[in-house]
This record gives structure tokens, sequence and C-alpha cells, in this order.
């Protein structure tokens, strides 16, 4: 025998909505965490490289992108999905030589050190060029885990554009 629940909204014990359902049965789920992030010149252009900081934060819903320390904390366990936009550059946001890579690592903090799950290339092969570098990374992380990006050779080119967001990453909870 099949049973139906009619509920708009469920809640915790503390009154935290967890989830509304809306009359076309769309779940809403204001508390699961999301972010969008980018990185903005004050002014021109440049390169980046190394542990990637992001200054702007368009989006930090249950404010697990930590904006300090430039990471996502995991705040309960669970599969979470990153990713990243960016094209490659020289150190001063130029167009990258050809023959030259560009690559990103998407690493993981557990157990105590960082961990590279994922590595992403960039190749240049025959004139200069801003080549993209885009990551789609999915993960299982426990509650504390961090993720972060982490650009171990070459640069990534941002300017002060924040129509377009030429450097950006995003993340959020699957479930």
């Amino acid at each position: 025998m099949a049973s139906i629940l009619g509920v708009e909204t469920l809640q915790h014990t503390n009154g935290t909505t967890a989830a509304t359902i809306d009359s076309s049965g769309l779940v809403l789920q204001p508390t699961k965490p999301f972010f969008q992030i980018s990185k903005l010149a004050s002014s021109g252009q440049g390169g980046t490289n190394g542990h990637l900081s992001f200054n702007t934060i368009h989006e930090n819903q249950g404010t697990d992108w930590d904006t300090s320390n430039h990471y996502f904390v995991a705040p309960v366990n669970g599969v979470y999905q990153f990713n990243l936009l960016g094209f490659s550059c020289n150190s001063n946001g130029g167009l990258r030589s050809a023959t030259a890579s560009t690559s990103l690592n998407l690493e993981v903090y557990t157990s105590g050190s960082w961990v590279i799950e994922a590595q992403v290339y960039a190749i240049v092969q025959s004139s200069d060029y801003h080549i993209p570098l885009n990551a789609s990374h999915t993960t299982k992380l426990s509650a504390g885990d961090k993720f972060r990006y982490n650009v171990t050779n070459g640069y990534l080119y941002y300017n002060n554009d924040a129509t377009y967001r030429y450097l950006s990453a995003s993340g959020f909870m699957v479930g």
C-alpha cells in the first residue's frame, strides 16, 4: 500500500528550514552548501599561480568557503562537486608562450595533509595564446575536510572585468 506525505516545509526542531516544496513540486534547499567565487584585479590584468586566492565572493551559501584561507571546508560528510574556469597566461597576464604548459591540481586536505585528487593541463601547441583551463571534479568528503585549487606550473589569467569573470570557481554539495 502506498502512502502520501503532504508537506511544504521540512524543518529541524530548532526551526531551521532544511527544504521547501513549491506548488510545482520543486524541492528548494536554502542551506545546502554552495559557493561561487572569482579573482579580479583592481586594474589591468595579471597572472596568478600557487594556491589560488579568490577576492570576490558572489555566493557563499553556508559560509563554507573560507575567505581568509581560500579553501572550502566540508560542513558534513557527503559528495561535493567543484568547478574552475580559467585561461593560461604568463606571469603578467599576457599570452602563454608556444609549447608551454599550465597545470592545476585539485587538492583535498584530509587526515593531516594535502592530497592531489586530480590534475588538469593546458598546453599551448603552436603560437602564443590564452588556452582555456577548465576543471570539474566530484569527490566524497568527510566533515572538516578541505578542498582547494593549486596552479603548480604556469599561471592563470585574471583582470578587472567583473562581467566575464575570467578566473572563477564554484562548488556545491551533491548529497
